[in-house]
């Protein structure tokens, strides 16, 4: 029936939209203009042949929401091919039942099929909505895994794909497509289980990695906060020498000042208890590039992001991107300086992450923040403005939000994950 295909289609977008989208019905005035088309071509023009139309009409969907979300290609397709895997997996689920049941109960087999297969549909969207999987596939995003992820997808698909061809044309008797969706279901389970295998341990590799990247500032680290120990004998003397010349109402009060100045300038042994060692390793290299530029950097560190929804390399263009913009700005200014603060928020059903960068700027009449974020914004000539930007397109990705402030010549940028 056209109009079965035409619901195929709608509900495969529909799953995209609850998965990967802030809304179920966007793009529904595209699909309404494309179902009447294929309806078209499934009746006149490819007659007997469905999943030809269905797949041509896919195929237009998935350039439309290309073009118009400016995503990457294989982003896109990998978003379509697992919306339409659980489309099929639903019709499936449905066909077995109905199958099974005919055994036992003479019933108008098709209609029954189809009203079973729209309640599964329904039912799938209720479940997705309430177990609010929006933003959280990020696996799919994994610039290292998608196209492993892809290839899986791919071959469940074209095995959804046949067996639908062949139960359409009634190739398949009963028990025989029951067997096949049996076998189907737990191909799509194996091939699941081997990608979660193969992503740890390419994951893990990249860990490894990304730490082999970051050891030579570390190395660094290690060395000047060694070097740093020899500063302890001086300070003590120094507290020694304010004990001896003060006089004894202000003794208390000079050394508690001296101190607090060590404190507050002694960035190194603060890094210490920053347990994530991409986080340490890009915060003492900015910071040493800050202090490079004559800008003061101060930072209250509370958490680790441990299991922030960000992979090791996404964390890394986040950090980066956030503090360069931070020093660009400030390194202008007089008197210039840079806050960080990294912190977490513990709600009821998952942690919040905020990093907030906030810094001083020169002509901040001049800065428009709505536009702040958009692709090539700069003051800094031609072929800059990617860097906000690039921290918008990750925050997105991820469902998360970005917050602009300015206040007393400073900017502020907030990052809530």
């Amino acid at each position: 029936m056209d109009y079965i295909t035409a619901l195929e289609v709608l509900f495969t977008l529909i799953f995209r939209n609850i998965l990967f989208e802030d809304s179920r019905k966007k793009y529904i005035n595209i699909i309404i203009p494309l179902s009447i088309i294929l309806m078209f071509l499934n009746k006149y023009i490819l007659i007997g042949m469905p999943n030809i139309a269905m797949t041509i009409i896919i195929s237009i969907i998935t350039v439309v929401i290309w073009i118009l979300n400016k995503e990457k290609l294989i982003y896109v397709i990998l978003q379509i091919i697992t919306s339409t895997m659980i489309m099929f997996l639903d019709e499936i689920i449905a066909l077995s039942f109905v199958t099974i049941l005919n055994k036992f109960v003479e019933i108008n087999a098709e209609y029954i099929t189809i009203t079973l297969v729209l309640l599964i549909w329904i039912s799938t969207t209720y479940l997705l909505e309430k177990l609010k999987y929006n933003g959280k596939l990020k696996f799919i995003y994994n610039l290292q895994n998608n196209k492993l992820f892809l290839n899986i997808l791919l071959n469940i698909t074209l095995v959804f794909v046949l067996f639908k061809t062949l139960n359409d044309n009634y190739l398949l008797t009963g028990e025989v497509a029951v067997q096949i969706a049996v076998y189907i279901i737990l191909f799509v389970v194996l091939s699941f289980n081997l990608f979660i295998s193969i992503s740890k341990e390419l994951n893990e590799k990249h860990k490894l990695q990304m730490e082999n990247n970051f050891r030579p500032i570390l190395e660094d680290y290690i060395h000047k906060l060694r070097a740093n120990e020899h500063e302890y004998k001086n300070h003590l003397n120094a507290i020694y020498s304010i004990i001896q010349v003060s006089d004894e109402k202000e003794i208390k009060s000079n050394v508690n000042k001296y101190i607090g100045n060590i404190k507050e300038n002694n960035h190194l042994n603060n890094l210490l208890y920053v347990d994530n060692t991409i986080l340490k390793a890009i915060l003492y290299s900015k910071m040493s590039l800050a202090e490079e530029k004559g800008i003061d950097i101060k930072y209250d560190i509370t958490s680790n992001l441990e299991k922030i929804d960000l992979d090791d390399m996404d964390l890394v263009v986040l950090l980066s991107n956030l503090l360069n913009n931070a020093i660009e700005g400030a390194e202008d200014v007089d008197n210039p300086w840079i806050n960080v603060v990294i912190s977490e928020i513990n709600n009821k059903d998952e942690k919040e992450y905020i990093i907030r960068v906030s810094n001083s700027i020169k002509n901040i009449n001049e800065i428009d923040l709505s536009s702040i974020t958009d692709k090539g914004t700069t003051t800094k000539g031609e072929n800059r403005g990617y860097g906000l930007y690039n921290v918008k397109k990750l925050v997105k990705k991820v469902n998360g939000n970005i917050l602009l402030e300015m206040e007393n010549n400073s900017i502020i940028i907030e990052v809530i994950i």
